[in-house]
């Protein structure tokens, strides 16, 4: 009888044992899993992040191109405006000239 009683006693503490390894072994696998996900995940939201951050840098530089050329644009009409108006007044510098050269 008491026999009886260790014997079950030690089926019960290795029937433990088991159970607790069993567990431990899925924590692992479940952790491991874990793991891979959130490595999954972080490199998607990486990936994701440099298309963003290349997206922005191409508008970036293409709103600083389309600025530039306004600009340029805007200084040829200047020089255009300017030569013109320079243009148009050099008769009245031929006349101021030679009218200092010529005393009248």
């Amino acid at each position: 009888m008491v026999a009886e009683e260790i014997e079950r006693v030690k089926n019960a503490e290795l029937e433990a044992l088991r159970l607790i390894n069993e567990a431990r072994v899925r924590a692992d696998a479940l952790l491991k899993e874990a793991r891979e996900r959130v490595r999954i995940q972080r490199e998607m939201i990486e990936s994701e992040a440099k298309r963003e951050c290349d997206r922005i840098l191409r508008m970036s530089r293409e709103n600083a191109e389309r600025e530039a050329e306004r600009i340029r644009l805007e200084a040829v009409r200047e020089e255009q405006e300017i030569a013109e108006r320079a243009e148009a007044r050099i008769p009245l510098a031929v006349k101021w000239i030679m009218q200092r050269v010529t005393g009248g």
